[in-house]
């Protein structure tokens, strides 16, 4: 459970004790096929059992194994995960939605996993029966604290859960495998259940666990960790180069020039020997299923015990034309092994099991009217908590063209902010920052379960090549927008504007789930209105100042007062058209007054 959230960036000039931009733990409403308990599966399974997670295509666990109790499977989630896709474990439901928007602080029992009944009637304590999997705290989530915990139960033949396994948070680590063994005679019935639960934070995508390749079999023993199993794994790496996808039009234009030289993904060896394999690649357009390029390894590569294998294939389309709007790329690696014909004589063989099932990993690039850095899934969130303040996202377009709309991911965190506005804008270029609003729009927030809401703009907006998309918010709650953290630098093309100036982001890593749409007939004139941010009507006196400062306005209710620095130093709700400075020191400060609507930023020289 977090009781203050992970800061990851300080900035300038805070317009309130607290006002950042800052990271927290993502919520959103996922679109899945199906959704908590099911009683789907009557029969029960047998040995052996071994789930990694990799045939999930729902985004949650196969009904066949496992009764699910609000976990996810994804891909994107984990650090050197075991093998393709895992299961996640956090304070939100299978569909996104937080288990306690009532108290923000709130934990306690929260996504559980159950497996089906397996029979283990006919088995006694000699058969050397073990469970086995793989652990992760964190990944790119959040990090549970040390009154967080995953737990693992067995369930007796009396229906009583006995915990057998524990780990507390605060634990920042790798993927580490724990070897459990069921010897206890009451475990050996024809109804066995194993079962996952978590603890923490209950308002969110808090406190993040992952498992990977369950496995539960007889013949083995606490030295038994490695199983004859070749696996694809990492998310494979973008088609385009710089985004992660982008309009058609502006691709075809220069597909020579956005095409990435090459994509990759890697292999991991479950093995404790050395292993080898062949690979295939492809790449289809899956609307006409036209094959645009294809390659088969002819030669055996080998692959070191319990270790990894990068696999990079080159690209080339420079012939290909699409007749068409939008298409669909769909890049494939198949591994190709021995997973499915394995010997029981193979030290570390599973047979009867085909353990081929996680050696083809694919990806879906969608060329339509958009930009996107992201890759459409969010692991975390980040926003500001400071009313006015603005958020932008600079995008290169690679063709003159007319922005048609704003699509937008928000992300559901401690508290909803479901229809309230906020204003969004795009913004011209201004030696590399956000310069004049070239086009606001107020807008609803919305949190869809697709992921991303598109809001239409009423004139397209014309843009040559730089422009910024973001937007200004008109209250002082988080408004979290998702954020992808599949990156690994930081993400120099965020910029935030607490009222001062413009900053660009330095810490943050990820991209911000902001998209801007294109394809609209450009007009012949753009005007927009500026936020209202007063600066000129409003003075301070006297100024230098010694004890009591004053204005010429009564409008503001509230005023801050700020160092150099950005330290807030005064932080007072007011009626009167005065503050008392007397105890703070000779110097050059900020003065913030503001109210609901208007914020007004002012320089005051103190000198005693």
């Amino acid at each position: 459970m977090k009781n203050s959230f992970l800061l990851l960036l300080l900035l300038f000039c805070s317009l309130s004790l607290s006002a950042q931009l800052r990271q927290l733990p993502y919520s959103q409403r996922f679109s899945v096929q199906s959704y908590g308990h099911s009683s789907a599966k009557t029969e029960a399974l047998s040995l052996p059992f071994l789930d990694d997670f990799s045939l999930a295509t729902t985004g949650l666990p196969e009904n066949r194994n496992w009764i699910n109790g609000g976990t996810r499977v994804s891909n994107t989630l984990s650090v050197n995960h075991p093998s393709l896709n895992v299961v996640s474990f956090d304070g939100q439901d299978a569909k996104g939605k937080p288990y306690n928007l009532e108290n923000q602080f709130a934990n306690g029992s929260a996504d559980t996993l159950t497996s089906q009944a397996i029979d283990l009637s006919k088995n006694v304590t000699k058969d050397s029966l073990y469970l086995s999997f793989f652990w992760q705290a964190k990944g790119l989530g959040e990090l549970p604290d040390t009154d967080d915990s995953l737990r693992l139960q067995f369930l007796t033949d009396g229906g009583i859960w006995r915990t057998v396994w524990k780990q507390i948070g605060d634990k920042r680590d790798k993927f580490t495998q724990v070897l459990l063994p069921i010897k206890a005679n009451f475990y050996l019935h024809a109804g066995f259940r194993f079962r996952f639960q978590s603890f923490g934070r209950l308002s969110g995508n808090f406190d993040t666990w992952l498992l990977d390749y369950i496995y539960l079999n007889k013949n083995r023993s606490f030295n038994n960790t490695s199983v004859v199993d070749i696996s694809a794994r990492k998310a494979i790496s973008p088609i385009i180069k710089g985004f992660n996808t982008m309009p058609l039009s502006h691709f075809l234009k220069n597909n020579s020039k956005f095409l990435a030289d090459s994509i990759k993904t890697d292999v991991v060896n479950q093995n404790a020997n050395n292993n080898f394999f062949k690979y295939k690649f492809t790449l289809i357009e899956l609307g006409t299923g036209l094959v645009l390029q294809s390659f088969s390894e002819t030669n055996d590569l080998a692959i070191s015990k319990l270790t990894s294998r990068e696999l990079r294939q080159k690209l080339a389309l420079n012939t290909v034309a699409f007749n068409t709007k939008s298409v669909k790329l769909k890049s494939k690696f198949e591994v190709v092994t021995t997973d499915d014909n394995q010997l029981a004589s193979t030290p570390n063989a599973i047979p009867g099991l085909n353990l081929r099932m996680n050696d083809t990993i694919s990806s879906v690039t969608t060329l339509d009217n958009y930009y996107a850095y992201d890759d459409g899934s969010a692991e975390y969130s980040a926003g500001v908590n400071s009313r006015l303040a603005r958020v932008a996202l600079r995008y290169v377009f690679a063709s003159p063209d007319a922005m048609t709309g704003l699509q937008f991911n928000f992300a559901q965190t401690i508290k909803s902010l479901e229809g309230q506005n906020l204003i969004i804008q795009v913004s011209a270029n201004n030696g590399g920052k956000p310069g004049k609003v070239l086009y606001q729009k107020a807008v609803p927030i919305s949190y869809t379960k697709d992921g991303f809401v598109e809001y239409p703009f009423d004139v397209a907006v014309p843009v040559k090549d730089t422009v910024f998309v973001g937007y200004l918010q008109l209250t002082d709650d988080e408004i979290a927008i998702g954020l992808d953290k599949n990156s690994t630098s930081v993400n120099k093309d965020l910029y935030y504007n607490l009222g001062l100036e413009w900053i660009q982001n330095s810490e943050i890593i990820g991209h911000l789930m902001l998209r801007p749409v294109i394809g609209g007939v450009i007009p012949t004139i753009v005007t927009a209105t500026e936020p209202t941010i007063i600066q000129e009507e409003v003075t301070l006196f006297p100024n230098p100042v010694s004890d009591i400062l004053r204005w010429n306005a009564n409008r503001f209710t509230k005023v801050n007062l700020f160092d150099m620095m950005g330290k807030l130093l005064i932080d007072k709700e007011i009626t009167e058209n005065s503050l008392d400075i007397s105890e703070i020191t000779s110097g050059l400060y900020f003065v913030r007054l503001s109210n609901f609507t208007e914020s007004v930023i002012k320089k005051v020289l103190i000198k005693k």
